[in-house]
């Protein structure tokens, strides 16, 4: 018999890494999904453009946005003790992108992504992404735990590389994953192509999304948002759509029916009341869809779509609430 400790001795309680993001992988599958959240964090930077170049040997994605660096001088971010210089107690991008489901975004109201699991999608693909941005280079390595980083170039913006896990590696095989197929490239620039057409009515500041294909432009859109009028310009084909948005504050709504009193955890996290519908202004019907920013796959019931601040789940294609 095994004589017990009068005392214990504390344990930490600690996450399995590899575990962590294979379980939120589960729910963020779909390469048009993996586009969609390139997409919201590009606008969440303040990003204007953003260029997909799918490459034979990766894809690359690049923005005209930065991420946010305290200069890495210690483990833990110190803007998480002093805040950061939008005031808030959080901990710059780098820091938070190297931590899973760091929720760095919890507290910004102006901001889509709000669940810190979403680059992991990214781990669909390849097996070490590489970022790049305000003169710092970090690999985040799933398999060892490591995110080294090193000083780069600051070329403005942001940079994306992500080899493609075209072998079956120990970090494949650790995440119960499937290397990338052989028709990886043309898959994703299908997936591309329907992230670029369905997400960007509710975006906040993307301007222009671009795609190449070996350095080789094949699509772009640009939008415009002038007095309530969306316009879509989409090349090659020369197509123009315009959407009327229309946007009503529904805080009297929430306030009559004491929403944020029967649940205040709305107040805390600073979620806004306003809510878009997009009507298209062309004899082509649509079928709607609820969006919460980015596009989920729940019905609107009606040919408009719809935007709110809603919850949606995990893995976007429906609304929780």
């Amino acid at each position: 018999m095994i004589e017990q400790p009068i005392n214990p001795i504390d344990q930490d309680y600690e996450v399995d890494l590899l575990g962590s993001i294979q379980q939120a992988l589960a729910g963020l599958q779909g390469f048009d999904v993996m586009a969609l959240e390139l997409i919201q964090n590009a606008d969440d930077a303040g990003a204007e453009e953003l260029i997909f170049d799918v490459r034979d040997d990766k894809l690359f994605v690049q923005n005209d946005g930065q991420f946010s660096s305290c200069g890495l001088i210690a483990k833990r971010c110190p803007w998480e003790e002093t805040g950061g210089p939008d005031g808030l107690r959080r901990p710059c991008n780098f820091h938070a992108i190297r931590m899973m489901a760091s929720r760095n975004k919890i507290q910004a109201s102006g901001q889509i992504g709000r669940f810190g699991i979403g680059f992991v999608s990214v781990f669909q693909v390849t097996d070490v992404p590489i970022i790049r941005s305000n003169g710092i280079e970090m690999r985040l390595n799933p398999i060892d735990g490591k995110a080294p980083t090193l000083k780069h170039a600051d070329g403005g913006g942001t940079e994306f590389e992500l080899p493609w896990a075209s072998a079956n590696s120990p970090t494949r095989r650790s995440l119960n994953a499937s290397q990338t197929p052989p028709e990886i490239v043309p898959l994703m620039v299908e997936n591309i192509i329907d992230a670029m057409e369905r997400g960007l009515y509710f975006l906040r500041c993307l301007r222009r999304v671009e795609l190449r294909r070996n350095g080789v432009p094949e699509k772009s859109v640009t939008v415009r948002r002038e007095d309530g009028v969306l316009t879509f310009e989409v090349k090659p084909e020369s197509r123009i759509e315009h959407w009327k948005i229309l946007t009503r504050d529904c805080g009297d709504l929430a306030g009559e029916h004491e929403i944020f009193d029967k649940f205040p955890i709305l107040r805390d996290l600073d979620r806004t009341t306003a809510v878009q519908v997009a009507i298209p202004l062309f004899e082509h019907q649509i079928e709607g869809l609820l969006y919460a920013y980015l596009p989920t796959e729940q019905p609107s019931g009606m040919p408009v779509h719809i935007n709110g601040d809603f919850f949606p789940h995990p893995d976007r294609r429906s609304i929780v609430c």
